[in-house]
């Protein structure tokens, strides 16, 4: 593979937003290591703390909705195996196929 390959439309917003020298791009491959601009966004990116907010806050609902509805683990897994029983009847229970429109 080679860098080409990795490059899309908003590759370069990605160095804007993070204020990255753009400058090593322009040099051969095999030379970037030795390159001050190539080693300031490497060290930048590596540390980098990469947040998945919307997988975060959907858990957390989930685990708010799931302390409502009881405090007890049996019938929370109770409450597990009728909602997977219910999609395994239901597949695509989507509001619109149960109305029947």
């Amino acid at each position: 593979m080679a860098v080409e390959d990795f490059v899309m439309k908003g590759t370069l917003s990605f160095f804007e937003h993070l204020q990255l020298p753009v400058g090593f791009l322009d040099v051969d491959m095999a030379l970037w290591n030795d390159d001050l601009e190539y080693q300031h966004g490497l060290n930048t990116v590596r540390n980098l703390h990469v947040v998945n907010h919307m997988a975060e806050g959907a858990v957390s609902l989930i685990e708010d909705y799931n302390a409502i509805l009881t405090k007890k683990e049996t019938q929370k897994q109770y409450l597990l195996q009728i909602v997977k029983q219910h999609r395994k009847h239901l597949p695509d229970c989507s509001k619109y196929n149960l109305s029947g429109k």
